[in-house]
């Protein structure tokens, strides 16, 4: 498919998640292998995408459905899995609650509806998914059973609480991140306990802190051991930038604020060692010190036919 949703490199194979399933090439792009809805038994594109370190590829998927007569909305297909020696695609549900979930004040969410995943993350046995509706969830089961993690102490409520909508998730160096509506958390004994980055209502975005409390995206580059979050506006005065960290969250820089100031902003962000790339809906930025600078690639060209992607965004 033309719709790209994820691009994942490992030990030389390219995954490449599409609105029509999952391909991948282990020769630089010139054959591919492709995994329609057909192959992994399901509905839906690829909504997120991980290669544990075992070669297990997991995914998860998402797709439109009509709720009313002239409104759609996004429905999570849940997840699968596969074995690097395995062609078979293991299925796990979209994971939901039981309407009689309510200990503690808990609000369950029992549909699939609006309850589509973002992003999986794995840290050692422990699969992690960011879903809209569903929250962030933690799996010891490789998917069978789930639990519902909070990282503010709150009862789960993604109807309530923009901290409890999960978007991104990330592991490094055996720590967890975490990006909602809320803010950015992170754990570094497996989810027990949570340091949490975020604006509050009403407060100013402080020098040292985040831009913006909706995180859609978050990486790491190894090369300095920096952390980088998509960080983008819920409201107030908070404003869309690249909030990074070089301190494990201790203190953030925003870049890219001026680039992003009229109302656009970032996709994602990649790496080689010390460059940093950084989609965005204006195009491709890069940057070869530290942020200090960025250069906006000009429009792609195809080297042999000539063709042109003449797309603004």
């Amino acid at each position: 498919g033309n719709g790209i949703t994820d691009l994942l490199w490992f030990e030389g194979q390219l995954f490449v998640g599409t609105g029509y399933g999952l391909s991948y090439s282990d020769d630089l792009g010139e054959n591919w292998q492709n995994f329609t809805p057909a192959e992994y038994a399901g509905k839906g594109g690829i909504s997120a995408l991980i290669v544990g370190t075992d070669g297990t590829v997991w995914i998860a998927t998402g797709y439109d459905t009509l709720v009313q007569e002239d409104q759609s909305l996004s429905a999570g297909g849940g997840l699968r899995y596969k074995h690097p020696d395995s062609t078979q695609w293991v299925f796990i549900p979209q994971p939901k609650d039981a309407q009689t979930d309510t200990m503690g004040g808990m609000r369950p969410t029992t549909t699939h509806v609006q309850n589509i995943t973002f992003d999986i993350a794995l840290l050692d046995t422990q699969v992690w998914i960011a879903s809209f509706g569903g929250g962030i969830r933690r799996s010891l089961d490789k998917g069978q059973t789930w639990e519902v993690i909070t990282t503010d102490g709150l009862p789960f409520s993604a109807l309530d609480y923009l901290n409890h909508r999960g978007f991104s998730a990330m592991t490094e160096n055996g720590n967890i991140w975490i990006g909602t509506a809320g803010g950015i958390s992170k754990s570094s004994d497996g989810g027990n306990s949570w340091e949490r980055f975020f604006i509050g209502i009403d407060q100013i975005p402080e020098s040292g802190g985040i831009s913006g409390n909706w995180i859609i995206a978050l990486a790491h580059n190894p090369w300095d051991n920096s952390v980088w979050a998509v960080s983008l506006t819920t409201g107030g005065q908070e404003f869309n930038s690249i909030s990074r960290t070089l301190n494990g969250g201790q203190t953030w820089d925003n870049l890219l604020k001026e680039e992003l100031q009229d109302g656009t902003f970032a996709r994602n962000v990649a790496f080689f060692d010390s460059a940093v790339y950084v989609a965005t809906e204006k195009g491709v930025f890069k940057s070869i010190d530290n942020g200090k600078n960025w250069y906006l690639f000009p429009v792609i060209e195809d080297k042999i036919s000539g063709e042109r992607l003449l797309t603004d965004d």
